[in-house]
């Protein structure tokens, strides 16, 4: 399956999508609630999903938010590249697209769109955020902007794929303690909370377009 990842990837994502239903293994509060009321004030931001292979293994991108930014809820976080929908922008595809190009440093030419997965309310900073799966047709050279990341990581997606790598523990967040979180360990940085959540559901679908194709 992960081998004919890029042929079948587009096909997958336009099946019904699990939403809500994935983010249990990954949500770090005992209920959904705080992800489910969305107020009518809400902001917008897409990001996207960066995959690329190189010798016959897959990669998924994220990176490492600056600490620069003082008003930024999540900064210091791994995240995906994206950030706040612009008047300017199209649609929210191409948000997350112009975000991960000026983020990143990569090729636009390189960016190919596969689908979408479920749009997720991010109620610390009050965005409902879309996020897009890509794929880049070529290996990514970086020129990373400085100014919002601090870091880039290319993660194995094999690594994404094994639940083994889920695993809990207390978190410090802005003077407060979150207990149990659970997270995936990124190169010693904590891949928790929304982002996590998108990352379950990405795993959730992959999993089972394998499970419909045996």
């Amino acid at each position: 399956m992960i081998s004919d990842l890029e042929d079948s990837l587009e096909e997958i994502l336009k099946r019904p999508l699990p939403g809500s239903a994935s983010y249990s293994k990954m949500i770090p509060y005992p209920s959904h609630d705080a992800y489910s009321k969305v107020p009518e004030d809400h902001k917008e931001a897409a990001v996207l999903l960066v995959l690329f292979q190189r010798d016959s293994e897959w990669y998924l991108i994220y990176m490492k938010r600056t600490t620069r930014t003082a008003e930024d809820k999540h900064s210091g976080q791994i995240s995906f590249p994206g950030g706040k929908y612009e008047p300017f922008d199209r649609n929210y595809e191409q948000c997350a697209i112009r975000e991960a190009v000026e983020e990143l440093g990569i090729s636009q030419d390189s960016i190919q769109i596969k689908g979408a997965l479920s749009p997720i309310y991010v109620f610390v900073s009050r965005f409902v955020v879309y996020p897009y799966v890509a794929v880049l047709s070529s290996l990514p050279e970086y020129e990373i902007q400085v100014s919002e990341v601090d870091q880039v990581y290319e993660v194995p997606l094999s690594y994404i794929l094994d639940e083994n790598n889920i695993a809990k523990k207390d978190l410090t967040i802005r003077n407060q303690t979150l207990k149990d979180v659970p997270y995936i360990d990124i190169e010693g940085e904590n891949l928790w909370g929304a982002t996590a959540m998108i990352t379950s559901e990405f795993v959730s679908v992959i999993q089972s377009a394998t499970q419909y194709e045996k």
